[in-house]
């Protein structure tokens, strides 16, 4: 997606993490030092600086097992912590790469790839048990979503679906 430029550049991933746990930890009523110290019950080798650090940009990385753990410990999704809330809001995927944060979180999730990509290539790797409910909120058309009541319906029928087979497999076992 193009944007033009303005005078302010898209934050990169680790910017919007940085900013959403900061935002997530205060809602949680968490200090620096208990999220670091939750941080390293959860298998992470943070302190009170790492957090501080990452907070205020002078760390510039986080690793992928950082992240998972991050979530874990705050409670949140990780897609929660890896792309902005606000859907307009341009966001960095890559560094030659900006779209609309909404957009990096359909693609995030896999429900949508990003221009210019190969649709059959992208959707060949999505997983059997998730393929029908991609397609369908999806609609044929790729981009062209149902109403919202019609994706909450098929969503239920879909964990309806789930649950008849793990409680068929819950009998055979």
């Amino acid at each position: 997606m193009a944007h033009d430029e303005s005078t302010q550049k898209p934050p990169r991933p680790v910017e919007v993490v940085a900013r959403r746990m900061r935002e997530v930890r205060e809602t949680r009523r968490l200090t620096a030092a208990q999220l670091a110290d939750r941080m390293r019950q959860a298998g992470i080798g943070w302190d009170r600086q790492i957090v501080t650090n990452l907070e205020t940009g002078r760390r510039a990385s986080l690793s992928v097992d950082e992240l998972f753990a991050l979530a874990v410990v705050l409670q949140v999704a990780p897609i929660h912590l890896l792309v902005p809330l606000d859907d307009e809001q341009p966001y960095q995927v890559s560094p030659g790469h900006i779209e609309r944060s909404k957009r990096a979180r359909d693609w995030v999730r896999g429900t949508l790839p990003l221009d210019p990509a190969d649709r059959r290539l992208f959707y060949s790797e999505v997983p059997d048990s998730e393929w029908m409910l991609y397609a369908r909120l999806r609609g044929d058309e790729g981009e062209q979503a149902m109403s919202r009541k019609e994706q909450i319906r098929i969503t239920e029928r879909f964990l309806e679906e789930l649950k008849r087979q793990g409680d068929k497999e819950g009998a055979d076992g």
